[in-house]
């Protein structure tokens, strides 16, 4: 009976235990922007919209991102390369094909020619003839090799007695240590003189220490002058109450919109978006994006005028930019570098021809020769902090 039950069971097979699911591990694919680089002016705000695609993500707030001024404290999504695909396994060798059994009977077989011939083969039906072996000459012993019999090392020689160390010759007394001469009178020792008193060194007065003074506060940048701006809350505005927006093979965009808009009060430069991704069993991935966040400059009055009765010509203006302490709108941008750009029609390229630099009011001047006629423009390239601006074409005839 239980070996009946025994083959019962093998037949029905193992149990088979379905494998529990693999868990997806959040990855975000892009950060974006928009606008990609804002620029506020003196009166106006600029909206912020980010974007997330991510796939993988677990709960309602799967997706959270942080807005903040400052560079990012690690390298951005879009500088990151690509995972490589994983190399194929190497193909195994070939298994060695098995060497052919001997065949006696075809020609060029038997056995390797021996030393001194000249692989001539040994008539059929006869045994082939052992190599000769070297025979001692009759009536003479062989010698035996002579076995080397190593030296025992620090042996002495036969008959010498080794010397002992450290002993004295026969019939010499030794003499006894710190004897004089004779002869010679000693000399007597010098007199030891007692060691003379030093005095310790009278104690310093102690002098009461100084008071430093007050430490100055360091002088700040023009464009940390500004007051703290309020944080920034982001809120999701998907599709379907801040649900995220569906897209193909799991990939989902999360998008985002702050409570306030940025202002020429908020710090200017670098931005950093800060994207934290949920996935399932509470792992995380975060990732960086940035942008520039610059205030508005403006070029005003510009004029070019050809110098009568040469070929000059006089380029002058002013660069103007939004005050960042709110004073006024817009203040003079001092000692800020210049390009002067020219070209000979409207279906020529600008050309830079020259270079100038604001004074400590704003303004600039500056003379060309050599190109009389054509269209001029100024421009300003911008800074980090400060978005560039170009002036009007301005034409001269000749």
């Amino acid at each position: 009976m239980t070996r009946s039950l025994l083959l019962v069971s093998l037949a029905a097979g193992p149990l088979t235990v379905p494998a529990p699911p693999v868990a997806t591990e959040p990855v975000i694919r892009a950060i974006t922007v928009r606008p990609a680089e804002p620029i506020v002016g003196a009166n106006d705000s600029v909206r912020l919209v980010v974007d997330v695609v991510a796939k993988g993500v677990r709960g309602q707030g799967g997706v959270t991102v942080k807005v903040e001024p400052g560079a990012p404290p690690g390298p951005v999504l879009t500088d990151k390369l690509p995972i490589p695909a994983p190399a194929p396994a190497p193909a195994p060798a070939p298994a060695p094909a098995p060497a052919p059994a001997p065949d006696t009977g075809s020609v060029g077989s038997g056995p390797a020619p021996t030393s001194g011939s000249v692989g001539t083969r040994p008539a059929p039906g006869t045994a082939p003839r052992p190599a000769p072996v070297a025979r001692p000459a009759p009536g003479t012993a062989p010698r035996p090799a002579p076995v080397a019999r190593p030296a025992l090392p620090n042996q002495p020689r036969p008959g010498v007695r080794p010397a002992l160390p450290n002993q004295p010759r026969p019939g010499a007394r030794p003499a006894p240590p710190n004897q004089p001469r004779p002869g010679v009178r000693p000399v007597a020792p010098a007199p030891v003189q007692a060691p003379a008193l030093v005095q310790a060194p009278a104690p310093a007065p102690v002098q009461a220490p100084a008071v430093a003074p007050a430490a100055q506060p360091p002088q700040l940048a023009e464009d940390a002058l500004e007051g703290t701006p309020p944080q920034l809350t982001w809120r999701t505005a998907g599709p379907g109450s801040g649900a995220p927006a569906r897209m193909a093979n799991g990939w989902e965009t999360w998008r985002f919109l702050p409570d306030k808009q940025l202002n020429r009060y908020y710090p200017t430069g670098t931005w950093t978006i800060t994207a934290t991704a949920r996935g399932a069993g509470g792992t995380t991935v975060t990732e960086y994006a940035s942008f520039q966040f610059r205030r508005d400059t403006k070029l005003s009055s510009v004029r070019a005028d050809k110098l009568e009765g040469s070929d000059l010509v006089r380029l002058r203006g002013s660069l103007r930019r939004v005050d960042p302490r709110g004073y006024t709108d817009y203040g003079p941008f001092a000692r800020q570098p210049l390009e002067i750009l020219w070209r000979g029609d409207e279906s020529s390229a600008w050309e830079r021809i020259g270079q100038t630099t604001t004074d400590a009011s704003g303004t600039f001047e500056a003379t060309v020769t050599g190109r009389a006629g054509g269209l001029w423009r100024v421009r300003y390239p911008g800074t980090g902090h400060y978005a560039s601006d170009a002036s009007k074409s301005r034409q001269i005839t000749q």
